[in-house]
């Protein structure tokens, strides 16, 4: 923007594009009957509009980073609910395998268990310690 405006033109253009529906539409056109005040409307509006860009693609970058740092958090929280799953599923299994196997070893001492009760008196089986003695 040039310096040869005057501070009071360049005050009343900030006006006419940021705050149109304070002033006259007459005192508006008497002002833009002038070559020099629509030179000085323009530049502004050009300034405005580049400052405007810059300030949105900002918000836009910021936007951009917002959303992948969601995503992110979001894998993250999915990947650490898959592990817990895999490892409460892998704790299960393991649970269920040391159950079946003590279920096994109790199955086989009722088993002895049996077989010494199913004895007919007076004879010994040979395996327990009462029977040896």
């Amino acid at each position: 923007m040039n310096r040869k405006y005057e501070d009071d033109r360049i005050a009343f253009a900030n006006r006419v594009l940021n705050h149109r529906e304070e002033l006259r539409d007459e005192e508006v056109a008497a002002w833009l009957a002038e070559r020099e005040n629509r030179q000085l409307l323009d530049e502004l509006a050009e300034v405005k509009q580049a400052l405007g860009e810059a300030h949105f693609a900002h918000l836009e970058e910021a936007e951009w980073q917002r959303l992948a740092r969601a995503i992110r958090g979001r894998t993250l929280r999915r990947r650490a609910l898959w592990t817990m799953g895999a490892a409460a599923a892998v704790a299960c299994l393991l649970a269920l395998g040391i159950w079946g196997w003590l279920q096994g070893d109790v199955s086989r001492e009722e088993g002895q268990f049996a077989e010494a009760v199913a004895m007919e008196p007076g004879t010994t089986c040979g395996h327990c310690e009462f029977c040896r003695t």
